[in-house]
């Protein structure tokens, strides 16, 4: 099928070559690879400091309240006011209509697309309601939190459902379109918005920092692996129609 003509920004033949796939499989792994190391470095240093008033869990959450008075975020007065909003893009009325919009398109350019969106959102939901019950961290109670909660703290929700739910709406999204700068800022925008959400819960004081990180890595390692396994089912059905194809022509 040929692309449709007229329209010079958007292609509705999403049918991308394996390697373009390969090559948004690779650009998880780099997210995957850098966030991990972050993440384990800040553990291993925290871990150095102990379970304690001293740990850099509870630093970090120190260093940003103000010295003067803890039920505020340290900064100008508008920083405080700015995470509260800024953290609502994580919240799950926001991501319930973000899914249900680029669900809807989708449905409309690629069908296939929709379902494996859909199935990869209400899967990593799943999980991170299933890590939540396993580990059942609590929240902290080192400075006042600035958002109402009521889950256990690890992993954080907010990163762990951002990170699934933008990131793999940007790089679905991102195969409508012809333009590379297009493309590029469709698959790494959405992970810069996911990142900034999860930093706005440790700034909220709803979570540890080992929390976030920890959501982060687990959607994306949910995110590559649903990726992953759709490009291996892809890569068998080639291989089953090839075989198809060559017993007709013998036979």
């Amino acid at each position: 099928m040929k692309p449709r003509s007229g329209n010079c920004l958007f292609n509705v033949q999403i049918d991308e070559p394996m390697q373009d796939a390969t090559t948004q499989n690779q650009l998880l792994i780099r997210w995957l690879f850098v966030i991990s190391v972050t993440w384990g470095a800040f553990e291993l240093t925290s871990l150095a400091g102990g379970n304690n008033q001293h740990s850099l869990d509870v630093r970090v959450l120190q260093f940003l309240r103000s010295n003067d008075d803890l039920s505020r975020v340290a900064g100008p007065r508008f920083l405080g006011e700015a995470m509260r909003d800024m953290t609502g893009l994580g919240g799950y009325a926001v991501l319930i209509g973000v899914t249900a919009a680029v669900s809807f398109v989708l449905r409309r350019v690629a069908p296939s697309h929709q379902r494996f969106y859909l199935l990869t959102v209400l899967g990593g939901y799943g999980c991170s309601m299933l890590m939540k019950f396993v580990v059942g961290r609590t929240r902290p109670d080192v400075v006042p939190h600035l958002a109402h909660v009521s889950s256990s703290s690890f992993p954080s929700s907010h990163a762990m459902m951002s990170i699934i739910v933008y990131p793999a709406a940007g790089l679905l999204m991102s195969r409508l379109s012809v333009l590379r700068p297009v493309q590029t800022f469709v698959r790494v925008g959405p992970l810069a918005l996911a990142i900034l959400i999860g930093v706005t819960r440790v700034f909220l004081g709803v979570h540890y920092p080992t929390d976030v990180f920890a959501g982060w890595v687990a959607g994306l390692l949910w995110l590559w692996a649903a990726f992953a396994f759709r490009e291996r089912l892809k890569l068998r059905n080639v291989d089953a129609i090839g075989e198809i194809g060559s017993s007709s022509t013998s036979g």
